[in-house]
């Protein structure tokens, strides 16, 4: 497979929020020697911590992805470090990780699922603001010594829940800290306990699209089209049309 977050040939390690769509591919247990074992696959070139989230699992994942990294270095080999979470564990940790990632050149992605805290209790039954915290502490601490896109964020278009209003004020966030931080908003379809929700509508869509680029970033992009029958330009075509 491939990495979602930097592209590269990959080994993925699962970590729930109501929308989850990964909750089937968490019942393996796996010992870090197995970890490590199949990230040092021939052809993996990135091992992605992701999931549900890999906050519960963060001083095991670190420790594997450690050693992977070293491992990798004495076979002569560079395995990049990527994590797709929620971004919301201890901020020691998370700076652990994302220096990892810095120094492998993976990627870190946030996933920010709501700025308004009523919302974000409906959705996570937690706050988000330590994603947030931990977010900018990247971007204000790692990103400048980035040679490449380190930091990423997706928010996912949860129909009825996060609309136009939620996006701008994530964007707004993100873009203070610099516009060029890569802004993923993706389709949402029903899983886990949002099953009788539909899919992301297109005008919802086309709305935080235009949000999030007039909050000031320049890179935003959208995922899951293939939901709506939809591709990326065919999609930028209609926004473009829709202004």
């Amino acid at each position: 497979m491939k990495c979602r977050d930097c592209g590269t040939e990959a080994a993925e390690v699962i970590g729930l929020c109501r929308a989850c769509i990964e909750r089937a591919s968490a019942e393996e247990l796996l010992a870090p020697h197995t970890v490590v074992r199949r990230a040092l696959a021939p052809g993996v070139r990135c091992v992605c911590f992701f999931g549900g989230s890999p906050e519960p699992q963060l001083p095991f994942a670190l420790r594997g992805a450690r050693r992977i990294v070293e491992e990798a270095e004495a076979q002569g080999r560079e395995i990049r470090i990527c994590w797709e979470w929620n971004g919301a564990g201890s901020p020691t940790l998370v700076r652990q990780a994302a220096e990892l990632s810095l120094a492998s050149r993976g990627i870190v992605k946030f996933d920010l699922k709501a700025w308004d805290e009523k919302l974000a209790l409906a959705l996570c039954g937690v706050s988000t603001r330590p994603s947030f915290d931990n977010f900018r502490m990247v971007a204000e601490e790692l990103l400048p010594a980035a040679g490449h896109p380190l930091l990423t964020a997706t928010t996912l278009l949860v129909p009825g829940y996060v609309g136009e209003e939620e996006v701008r004020k994530i964007a707004g966030f993100i873009a203070t800290l610099s516009p060029d931080i890569p802004y993923s908003l993706l389709l949402f379809h029903p899983a886990y306990c949002l099953s009788d929700l539909s899919v992301t509508p297109l005008e919802q869509a086309l709305g935080c699209f235009r949000a999030a680029r007039e909050a000031g970033l320049r890179r935003v992009h959208v995922g899951n089209l293939h939901l709506l029958g939809l591709s990326f330009p065919a999609f930028l075509s209609l926004a473009n049309k829709h202004r």
